[in-house]
């Protein structure tokens, strides 16, 4: 069993149904490392053959939330295969008055990850030591690879969680090496024709170079970004670092599993790349 830490942020001027709303994210995350799978090693014969059969060991499992001088009873069910559901249970009327999203907010963080496959859940939760929510005045949502460390706002848009697992997954499966990856990456993109990037300071948090290009699913999944060792163009050229998109398959796996037709006519190579991920990806 994962050993995730949960780390809440106290948050400035926050009102309780924002906090709650954030909470919520934080135990579905948390439960689907929680229940990360066991693989069943005398069903294996070589690291070459099958990759392992994943099962969860079944069962009801409780555990009680304390928040202020509420006590919260998390209920999760789970089979062989599957986490069957989350739920608080035995709520009392006043947590309800007080805190009206915690159904909500915990059904459709529930919902937004049962699309994922499982194997794909396990792979970016094997990368995922410390879940985080962050201030309301933060830049956001995020993935941060260093301290293994996944940033939740509480004002997250629905489709976040996903995103976010897919810059875990992008990690995990070593995709930046992955050669056919970045052909398609590259697809369609004039590295030398500098009018297709913008400089945007007032739609973010921060100021942001964005490319774009038609094949896009979204603005951001063109965003350009810059560290201490690379730049937006290529060392020593004025063409166009397309290894610098950082957000380009994290938000097209976001796509893939809640627009899959707008990423299919948009961009059709990365929409049957993500299709034909397989669990021993290389």
């Amino acid at each position: 069993m994962s050993k995730t830490k949960i780390i809440v942020l106290q948050m400035k001027e926050l009102v309780y149904t924002g906090i709650f709303v954030g909470l919520g994210i934080l135990l579905i995350v948390l439960l689907f490392v929680m229940f990360y799978p066991k693989k069943d090693k005398s069903s294996a014969t070589t690291a070459d053959t099958a990759p392992e059969t994943a099962s969860y060991i079944p069962g009801i499992y409780n555990s009680e939330l304390k928040l202020g001088e509420n006590t919260l009873n998390l209920e999760v069910v789970v089979d062989e295969d599957q986490i069957k559901s989350v739920s608080f249970v035995n709520l009392e009327d006043s947590v309800t008055t007080m805190y009206p999203l915690v159904k909500p907010s915990l059904e459709s963080i529930e919902k937004e990850l049962s699309v994922l496959p499982q194997w794909q859940r396990d792979k970016a939760e094997g990368i995922i030591s410390k879940v985080v929510m962050t201030e309301k005045d933060a830049d956001g949502s995020g993935y941060y690879y260093p301290t293994k460390t996944l940033y939740l706002h509480p004002e997250h848009k629905n489709g976040d969680v996903i995103h976010e697992y897919g810059h875990a997954l992008e990690i995990s499966l070593d995709l930046r090496h992955n050669s056919k990856y970045i052909s398609i990456r590259k697809s369609g993109i004039d590295v030398e024709d500098l009018s297709k990037i913008v400089y945007d300071d007032s739609t973010y948090t921060q100021a942001v170079y964005l490319l774009q290009n038609s094949k896009f699913i979204s603005e951001y999944q063109g965003r350009l970004y810059e560290s201490p060792t690379d730049g937006i163009f290529k060392a020593g050229t004025m063409q166009i670092n397309e290894d610098m998109l950082k957000e380009y398959f994290s938000e097209g796996y976001r796509a893939f599993y809640q627009e899959p037709s707008a990423l299919k006519e948009k961009d059709p190579q990365l929409y049957h790349f993500i299709g034909g991920l397989k669990d021993d990806q290389k």
